[in-house]
């Protein structure tokens, strides 16, 4: 027979279990990251950039944009950012910090996305 102190613990375990689990990363800040192509044309995106949970820089590339989409690629953890794209008959969009992307020394300019974490967009226009 079960005491009236067994029965209360048994009933404090049922609860416990019966609490959302609550991750890491669900208490994580991070600012999504978009990527707007306003081309004609497919691009695809590189950055380097703090994921959510770090405080150091990773590359990751290459999501795939279409044209006139805008795709959220990654979630940042800093204000600062790179990126490079390109597209499939040449177009480039780059600058001058050299990172390291799936083995590819890819060119990359500095972004900005500000002191808060709301959804910022890179936006990649036609050359012109």
């Amino acid at each position: 027979m079960l005491t009236l102190r067994k029965k209360t613990a048994i009933l404090a375990l049922l609860l416990v279990a019966m609490v959302p689990d609550v991750s890491l990363a669900d208490t994580i800040c991070a600012q999504p990251i978009y990527a707007q192509n306003n081309t004609g044309r497919t691009i695809w995106v590189a950055a380097e950039y703090v994921p959510a949970g770090s405080n150091s820089f990773v590359t990751d590339g290459w999501w795939e944009v279409g044209p006139g989409r805008c795709l959220r690629i990654l979630y940042n953890n800093g204000r600062n950012i790179y990126f490079s794209a390109r597209d499939d008959q040449g177009g480039t969009w780059e600058g001058d910090t050299v990172a390291q992307v799936r083995g590819e020394s890819v060119k990359m300019f500095h972004a900005d996305t500000g002191p808060c974490y709301d959804p910022w967009t890179i936006n990649f226009n036609p050359k012109g």
